[in-house]
């Protein structure tokens, strides 16, 4: 059976890896403990000119310039205050950027646990309580588990008093070599990025 004709059908790989999660593999207890900041992760290349992503390139004056750490109990972390400029309702973080911060960190821990860029495929966020303005929250992600390209992903966002305001959870894919050509013009990424650039 071909999953991939011209690009991935993304789509369909989601509904296919949550049920392949769901029917297969155990899910393991959910434990919460407070993100502990240990060495920075920066993934080749992305220090180059040529990324300007919202969430951490340091170059974009618009962006959040967020700095990812490796966890030091597991997966990965960070620390940010938030800034009125990113306001959604008076007083109160925009949703979307508590999204992109939770969808990035996750990224992050695919990368560091498995050494390659991957795709988002499904992800599920809950908001508990807002998130003040000129507030500093922390946040984590950690894989939970892993099926063939499939990758199940959760992160956390908690705010200055220790309780989670945000939860996502999302599934990952790590395409191949030739499937990351269709989604991504390789000729404009770092030399050191190539070599993460999809799975044999």
């Amino acid at each position: 059976m071909t999953l991939f004709h011209s690009l991935p059908d993304f789509s369909m790989l989601a509904i296919i890896a949550n049920r392949m999660f769901k029917q297969i593999l155990p899910r393991k207890k959910n434990t919460s403990v407070l993100p502990e900041l240990g060495d920075q992760l920066i993934p080749p290349g992305s220090a180059s000119d040529v990324f300007n992503g919202f969430v951490t390139s340091p170059g974009n004056a618009h962006g959040l310039q967020l700095k990812i750490h490796h966890d030091a109990v597991s997966g990965v972390s960070c620390h940010w205050l938030t800034a009125k400029k990113f306001e959604g309702y008076p007083q109160a973080l925009h949703g979307g950027i508590s999204f992109a911060i939770l969808d990035e960190l996750l990224a992050y821990a695919v990368f560091d646990r498995f050494r390659t860029f991957a795709v988002t495929l499904s992800s599920k966020t809950q908001f508990f309580s807002r998130i003040r303005v000129g507030e500093e929250v922390k946040a984590n992600a950690v894989v939970t588990r892993k099926f063939w390209r499939f990758i199940n992903v959760e992160g956390k966002i908690y705010n200055s008093r220790g309780r989670v305001v945000v939860s996502m959870k999302s599934t990952f894919y790590m395409p191949t070599k030739k499937e990351f050509k269709k989604i991504l013009d390789l000729s404009i990424m770092p030399s050191e990025a190539l070599p993460y650039c999809g799975t044999d």
